[in-house]
């Protein structure tokens, strides 16, 4: 019986020593410098692409130019102030100017849309007065007068609503008043878009003439006594030529 066992456990432990000779050997295989560059090359980063910045067309396509379009560009701005008469303002009729002495006078305008249809999805406010030459008059909100005003003239806003309306103003002579001045208003015109600005100020509506200004200066003198005359000519008949 022991000699059936012997063959058996000499072919285990000859199994068991091929099998650790063959781990022995790939232990010891050479790494290949392929292997070695896998193991050790830095891992290449994800590129991304980031969307190009917007480029500003600045075609001024409605808007005020308030936004990121680059300058503002004037035309398109839906708030505009200048000259009445060149920025959509409405048309003004003298009513003359009473003087209240220490030069100040208090002068009454008549505000209107004329012939012309009013415009459309703006107001215009009268800020003040532009003095030729300038600075010889300055105008102060007042209503004043005796020709009908019911408002201020500074400060009032015309609106495509509003039909005629009288108002009034005080003007005030400055150091540069030479006698005789003239003033026109000047406002800012608000619309809702930009194309209603345009189309205010292109308006077929004569803005009316300057408001004209004149010192009355010193009272007249005293009127110099008549001169001495010939006698009248009595041509009626005397008794004596008379017939008996």
């Amino acid at each position: 019986m022991d000699r059936t066992r012997r063959p058996a456990r000499r072919a285990a432990v000859v199994a068991a020593m091929v099998v650790g000779a063959v781990l022995a050997l790939a232990s010891c295989a050479p790494v290949s410098d392929e292997d070695t560059a896998d193991a050790t090359a830095t891992p290449t980063p994800t590129q991304t692409t980031e969307a190009p910045t917007p480029t500003p067309t600045g075609n001024g396509s409605g808007g005020n130019g308030n936004g990121g379009d680059g300058p503002v560009d004037p035309a398109q701005q839906t708030r505009r102030s200048g000259p009445a008469a060149e920025y959509g303002g409405p048309p003004f009729g003298d009513q003359g100017a009473e003087f209240l002495g220490d030069g100040q006078w208090c002068s009454t305008v008549a505000l209107f849309w004329g012939d012309a249809p009013p415009p459309v999805n703006v107001a215009f406010t009268i800020d003040g007065v532009a003095s030729h030459p300038a600075g010889a008059l300055s105008a102060q909100p007042q209503v004043c007068g005796n020709a009908g005003a019911t408002t201020s003239c500074i400060g009032f806003t015309m609106t495509p609503e509003t039909g005629s309306v009288f108002c009034s103003m005080l003007l005030t002579a400055g150091p540069s008043f030479p006698g005789q001045a003239t003033v026109t208003f000047v406002g800012t015109l608000v619309c809702t878009e930009a194309q209603y600005c345009d189309a205010a100020m292109a308006r077929p509506a004569s803005p009316g003439p300057p408001i004209v200004i004149t010192d009355p200066g010193q009272p007249d003198e005293e009127p110099d006594p008549p001169t001495e005359t010939d006698p009248p000519i009595d041509d009626t008949e005397s008794p004596e030529s008379e017939a008996p």
